[in-house]
């Protein structure tokens, strides 16, 4: 992901809306299952997938050039996201499947199974085990937003699980 580009003042606003909007998700995940259970057959089935860890470097900190005392532990940061939001996604699909008295919904977390294969948060080293699809350090420069999608292993992998 783009490193170079984040600044620290960025980055913690960004992983603080992330905090907050953890608690969030879980409603409006339910609220979506419980609309799509409305309007699906009844034999449908679902399957609801985490996002993996984007860093493969847990112990990846993003410091001020012109304070290195002021350091934000990104990749700790992003994973303890992911944790929480895993447990807030197994909680919303518990409770969809309660209240549809179905197994409508299967939540599938794959943090674990990614683990090696995420992105070097570095923009100048690619990991080629990556089951992330990644920009090269130049197409970094081209795209306004940064996006994020499972390469063909991913997807196979994902599906596999």
């Amino acid at each position: 992901f783009l490193a170079q580009k984040r600044s620290v003042k960025a980055c913690r606003s960004a992983l603080d809306a992330a905090y907050k909007k953890v608690v969030e998700t879980q409603f409006d995940i339910e609220n979506f299952l419980i609309k799509l259970r409305g309007v699906t057959r009844k034999d449908t089935k679902v399957v609801l997938v985490s996002y993996p860890f984007f860093s493969i470097d847990e112990s990846f900190t993003l410091s001020h050039p012109d304070d290195p005392t002021v350091v934000i532990k990104a990749a700790k940061e992003i994973r303890e996201i992911g944790w929480q939001l895993d447990l807030v996604l197994d909680a919303a699909v518990y409770d969809v499947n309660q209240a549809s008295s179905t197994s409508f919904v299967t939540f599938v977390s794959i943090n674990s199974l990614f683990v090696g294969h995420e992105l070097d948060p570095m923009d100048e080293v690619l990991n080629s085990e990556a089951w992330v699809a990644d920009l090269s350090p130049e197409e970094y420069y081209r795209y306004p937003v940064e996006n994020y999608v499972y390469n063909t292993l991913g997807h196979y992998q994902i599906a596999n699980k």
